[in-house]
Parts: C-alpha cells; sequence; structure tokens
C-alpha cells in the first residue's frame, strides 16, 4: 500500500497537466479571437448585402434612363410635362404606341405606350422615391427633358442614390 502511495505521488509529481491560470489564459485568448472572427464575418456579411443593394440601384437605374432617352429621342412632342412634374407623356411618331407615358405608381416607374396598361420599369428590389421631370426649352426652340430620379433599395433602407440627366427630342 505504502508503495502504491508513492507511486502515486510520483505519478502526480511529474505529470504536465495545465494549471488553472493556463487554462484561464487559453480561454480568454480564444474569447477574443472567437469574438474578432465573428465580428469580421457580420462585416463582410454587411458589406455585401450593401454592394448588392447598391448594384440593384445601378442596374435599375442605367435601365431606366435607357428606356426614357430612347423614347424622348423618338418623340414628336412632349405632351406632360408643361414645366414640372412626376409624368412624362410623349406623342411619338408611331400611333400605336401614342401616348408613350413615364409614370409613379407605388414607388415604381411605370411605362404605358398606347391603350395598353403600363409594366414596372423597376423592379421589386428599389423603391423611386423622387421622380421629376422638367422640360426645358433652349433659345432656338430645342426641347429637352431634364430626368432626376431617387432609388431606395427595398431590402436597405440606408442605401438610396439620386441620379440627373437630361435629353432633347430630335429635330
Amino acid at each position: 500500500m505504502l508503495f502504491l502511495n508513492l507511486s502515486m505521488r510520483a505519478l502526480l509529481k511529474n505529470s504536465k497537466g495545465f494549471t488553472l491560470i493556463e487554462t484561464l489564459v487559453y480561454i480568454f485568448i480564444s474569447s477574443i479571437l472567437l469574438v474578432v472572427i465573428t465580428s469580421l464575418g457580420f462585416n463582410l456579411l454587411t458589406n455585401k448585402q450593401n454592394v448588392v443593394a447598391q448594384s440593384e440601384i445601378t442596374e435599375n437605374i442605367n435601365f431606366v434612363f435607357a428606356k426614357i432617352i430612347a423614347a424622348v429621342r423618338d418623340a414628336q412632342a412632349v405632351i406632360l410635362p408643361q414645366t414640372t412634374g412626376s409624368e412624362l407623356s410623349l406623342t411619338m411618331q408611331n400611333p400605336a404606341i401614342n401616348p408613350t407615358r413615364f409614370y409613379l405608381m407605388d414607388n415604381r416607374l411605370y411605362l404605358s405606350q398606347g391603350t395598353g396598361g403600363g409594366s414596372a420599369l423597376t423592379t421589386d428590389d428599389v423603391e423611386v422615391s423622387n421622380l421629376s421631370f422638367t422640360k426645358m426649352i433652349n433659345g432656338t426652340d430645342v426641347v429637352s427633358i431634364k430626368i432626376a430620379i431617387t432609388l431606395i433599395s427595398a431590402s436597405r433602407s440606408n442605401i438610396h442614390s439620386s441620379f440627373e440627366t437630361s435629353v432633347s427630342l430630335r429635330q
């Protein structure tokens, strides 16, 4: 029995384990690394969502401006606005698409041609918060339309962009 006690003591004395302080330091450092890695992951995810939202806004505005610019350049005359408004109505050369209208409804931009119903130009991923068409006539009677629009991401309301451009009717 005495031999067993001596060999147990020798075993316990020579065992290479962790002390309480070493274990606490390990847990503390591991916790800090876990918090830093989690924070970085969260920031990366947030930044990705912001980039996707901004990209959706940019894609929508490029499509909208292309449609409006093409229609204005092909138009014979501007019916609305007389000066400034949130609707653009154009007289086109093709009677089947008279009038061609761009208008705001339920935070989306719509295009209607002729007597048909309107179709949405913007996707569900963005909302139009501001839309303004301004009719401008220079000294040589060239009619131009100034377009101002603000789009907001539907999923991330802090992501928004305002755009302006102008286009002239072809003479």
